[in-house]
């Protein structure tokens, strides 16, 4: 792996052991698929052994265990992912379907662990375009037995979630530039630690700036949704900024490295994102690689919210 795949996954691994189950937010709000994963597994065949690839805390696996509970159909699921995850204990208050999967992290679903031929549902919920696709495919076809049937979210490029995601990119960026909100807190924090006159003084002025600089970004930032994390980031810098003195100085620098870290893992997640979305020339080149590989029926449709493209959705049959 290089150095930029370990960072990417890095980030996923803080993501999933925080205990997240979205990924995606549409409007401030996460949307759910369930539904539609519902329907594809409920086609399946009883006994069918099924593998959710780019899993992260398991939402589309759950749905795979708790459809094959209430239909008694007996699937073995599988979840596999390039992060370090470990939803049983992650999640809080964790379903009792989780119980049903297994699984694998660490694993790159381009060098799949498992032996040729051995199952008959794939699915990937916002996973699978983050990969090599043509590597990928080729794997998936490995796995599948005959008649095993493929189903894929993929993020559309333009689409909603795409738009929405490059906008939070860009507040983050804005956040984290020099001489901006973030550095400016980090500076009161190293000065933190001289109680002198003259320190006091220098943190007055540092901090006379934050204020103007944090009050004309949050001035800038107007409509953007509640759930923002450059929002939610500047509520927490401007709070320990505002009430530095009640802080002890180690604490307050050492607060504000963990924020510097969380947002540059935040900003790796949008990136990968928004590179990894497909617009419909992507899409055709993604079908192929899977007519190449000897599907059948394989072809892609839209999910859209509110006349808004936001996704797409591959179907295949080995």
């Amino acid at each position: 792996m290089t150095l930029a795949s370990d960072a990417n996954a890095d980030s996923w691994t803080r993501y999933w052991r925080e205990g997240h189950k979205d990924t995606c937010f549409l409007q401030g709000s996460a949307f759910s698929l369930a539904d539609l994963w519902r329907g594809f597994f409920t086609e399946l065949p009883e006994g069918s052994r099924v593998l959710d690839l780019a899993t992260g805390n398991g939402a589309v696996a759950i749905i795979a265990a708790d459809v094959s509970s209430q239909q008694q159909k007996n699937f073995e699921i599988h979840g596999i992912d390039q992060a370090d995850i470990e939803p049983g204990i992650a999640i809080e208050e964790a379903p009792a379907s989780i119980s049903l999967c297994r699984f694998h992290g660490n694993a790159r679903i381009e060098e799949l662990p498992f032996g040729d031929e051995q199952f008959s549902g794939i699915s990937s919920q916002f996973g699978f375009e983050y990969s090599n696709t043509r590597r990928t495919t080729t794997e998936v076809a490995r796995i599948c037995c005959q008649g095993a049937r493929v189903r894929l979210v993929m993020h559309a490029r333009d689409g909603g979630i795409h738009k929405s995601s490059m906008a939070r990119l860009a507040r983050i960026r804005e956040i984290t530039s020099e001489g901006h909100v973030l550095q400016r807190a980090q500076t009161i924090a190293r000065l933190a630690g001289d109680s002198s006159w003259a320190n006091s003084q220098k943190i007055d002025i540092v901090r006379a700036k934050f204020m103007r600089k944090l009050k004309a970004t949050h001035n800038k930032f107007k409509g953007a949704p509640q759930d923002d994390v450059a929002l939610l980031a500047m509520s927490y810098i401007g709070n320990r900024v505002h009430r530095y003195q009640a802080y002890d100085p180690k604490e307050l620098r050492e607060s504000m490295v963990e924020a510097s870290r969380e947002l540059r893992a935040y900003a790796i997640r949008l990136n990968a994102m928004i590179n990894a979305s497909h617009d419909t020339k992507a899409m055709d080149q993604v079908v192929g690689y899977f007519d190449e590989a000897g599907f059948s029926q394989v072809g892609y449709t839209p999910i859209e919210d509110n006349y808004t493209v936001i996704a797409w959705q591959l179907a295949a049959t080995k």
